[in-house]
């Protein structure tokens, strides 16, 4: 009986092996013969234009990847297309088991225009203003926008004015669009409808889109007002005229937002436009992009970038330092006008050599990208460069302005390349201890000051047109932590160089480090005896280590420049040494007799 059940079951598990090989060989089968089809195979749309390509695979488990041959053309994502520029492309998508379906897409650029990119409306006069948007594409439909609806609605290119303040006026098609600022204004108000009221930051960031202006010191002792009156804001601007000015600054302050229809909120891009004028010659402050010069009675029109900060409004100021011995009787006269504000994208930065500028707070943003900060942007000949290729940076200074005037290179505060390093582009994870060697270059004698924010810094004098290189300590990747590079004039501080100048910074290499990170003395070093005056050696000493890895070793040191320490002679009753090796540090116990 025994035997016999033995057989059987012998064929029942025959049976089953088969029907197992049989079913996998038609699993595998099928997913040999997947396939893939798209709805469409060809098509042409315009530029901002999408569309959405259907795909049917014989396998409802297929995972689909979708690619474009020309991503400058057209890009996909998930079946979805869009036109990115003129051209054409091929979209592919590839299942798991690899049948491919394409479709060929064609891109042609759209023109969009429109009847006006400013205009005006007095309610006093007229309450509504008739656009037109035209396209070249025939039978494009526009949508119609108002950023802010509290100054200005449309309807079908029809605008309608509710208050004063400024709104864009948008016309779309798909992803396309053309603007339209439009002011609205009321003549039958009071010229300072938007009077001035002493105010600091608190009182700026609670009412955006107002302007106020703001002075160290009290009224009285530090400035104080010419018979005409307190700062008003009247005929699209600010002004004052100061019977004096004897210390710290005058400022007008203004955060973009609300009352001023740009719809800017914290965070946001924005564009600045301004025609600064005063009755002596000087320089203006400005929040964005350094010092405006200006002579007297000479108005100067400038455009400036910022970003909306609730702790740091946008301002224009007086420094009492330019200003304090040289107001005319009649009083020092300062106006901002012509204000324009619109909402910029945020930028979208590469590295391919155009440097934007930025701070920390862009840089750490996004890391692995080259930025740089000045004072004043308007000592450079061309925009700061990063060779892509070469991997090289530089800036050259001008030696005249617009104007003819000399400019003396590089100002008092340092010119800044700033870095911060990261995982896809370095290697290099928050914690990780990495080292950053670079050649500095200048063609006139100055400073070159480098280091990790947070970390400190060096500084080091370097000789025209002498390459040097330069290796920073291991540091610590950090959020907070930021390399840069600067330079100053030939002082360190303020004297910069009489005629224009280069500044490049080349054979930057970025690698991540194992240095020690803390250590004990095991062995003592062959001399811990010493007379006043003698130098300290360290040959001998045998130190326990754990590095940045968290492994473990021994270090003997065999030459002195195997660790750092203090080369100064010792002094009498001196009880010990402190030795740095990696980032750590250790105390050695030596003995300092009085010298013969």
């Amino acid at each position: 009986m025994t035997k016999k059940f033995t057989k059987g079951l012998a064929k029942v598990m025959s049976v089953l092996v088969c029907l197992t090989v049989m079913l996998t060989a038609c699993v595998t089968l099928a997913a040999c013969g997947d396939t893939i089809e798209f709805d469409v195979t060809s098509k042409t749309i315009y530029v901002s234009d999408t569309f959405r390509i259907t795909a049917t695979t014989s396998n409802e488990e297929a995972l689909v990847e979708w690619t474009s041959s020309n991503t400058k053309v057209a890009s996909v994502r998930r079946g979805v297309v869009t036109g990115e520029g003129e051209g054409t492309a091929t979209i592919t998508a590839t299942t798991d088991s690899g049948a491919t379906a394409t479709c060929e897409v064609t891109v042609l650029n759209r023109t969009l225009t429109i009847s006006q990119q400013e205009a005006t409306i007095d309610m006093a006069e007229n309450n509504t203003l008739q656009l037109t948007a035209t396209s070249s594409v025939e039978g494009d439909k526009f949508t119609w926008a108002s950023t802010d609806p509290a100054v200005a609605t449309v309807d079908g290119g029809l605008v309608t004015a509710v208050d004063i303040g400024t709104t864009t006026i948008t016309a779309s098609v798909g992803n396309s669009s053309v603007y339209c600022l439009v002011t609205v204004t009321n003549s039958d108000l009071p010229a300072d409808y938007r009077r001035l009221e002493k105010g600091q930051n608190a009182a700026v960031n609670g009412d955006p889109g107002v302007w106020y202006y703001w002075a160290d010191g009290n009224e009285g002792s530090a400035y104080s007002f010419a018979p005409d009156g307190v700062p008003t804001y009247q005929d699209g601007g600010v002004q004052v005229t100061l019977a004096s000015l004897t210390s710290g600054y005058f400022r007008f302050r203004y955060q973009p937002g609300g009352a001023d229809g740009t719809g800017l909120e914290d965070g946001d891009n924005y564009e600045i436009t301004l025609t600064v004028e005063t009755n002596v010659d000087g320089n203006i402050g400005c929040k964005a992009g350094g010092n405006i010069s200006v002579k007297a009675n000479e108005p100067v029109t400038v455009t400036r970038t910022a970003q909306v900060s609730a702790k740091e409004p946008f301002y224009i100021s007086l420094n009492s330092a330019n200003y304090s011995d040289q107001i005319p009787a009649e009083g020092l006269f300062f106006r901002v006008s012509n204000i324009s504000i619109k909402k910029t994208e945020a930028p979208i930065y590469t590295d391919d050599g155009d440097l934007s500028l930025g701070n920390m707070k862009t840089v750490r943003e996004n890391p692995g990208i080259w930025f740089y900060n000045s004072a004043d942007s308007a000592v450079f000949t061309v925009k700061p460069n990063r060779d892509a290729a070469t991997g090289t940076l530089s800036v050259t200074t001008a030696s005249q302005d617009d104007e003819g005037n000399p400019i003396n290179g590089w100002g008092k505060d340092a010119f800044y390349f700033r870095y911060q390093p990261n995982e896809e582009k370095d290697g290099l994870a928050l914690g990780d201890m990495f080292t950053i060697t670079f050649t500095a270059q200048t063609d006139f004698d100055a400073y070159i000051r480098y280091g990790y924010e947070g970390e400190g810094s060096n500084s080091v004098a370097i000789t025209a047109n002498t390459p040097q290189t330069i290796t920073l300590s291991a540091v610590t990747l950090s959020e907070e932590g930021l390399f840069f590079v600067s330079v100053r004039g030939e002082s360190g501080n303020s004297t910069p160089p009489e005629t224009a100048g280069t500044f490049t910074v080349s054979d930057i290499s970025i690698e991540k480090a194992n240095p020690v990170v803390s250590a004990t003395v095991e062995t003592a070093p062959a001399k811990v005896a010493y007379v006043a005056g003698e130098t300290f050696d360290p040959t001998g000493m045998v130190l326990n280590v754990t590095y940045a890895d968290t492994t473990t070793g021994t270090v003997t040191v065999t030459d002195a420049s195997q660790v750092t320490f203090s080369t100064d002679p010792l002094t009498e009753g001196q009880t010990s040494v402190e030795v740095t090796i990696g980032v750590a540090k250790v105390t050695v116990e030596i003995t300092v007799a009085a010298a013969q």
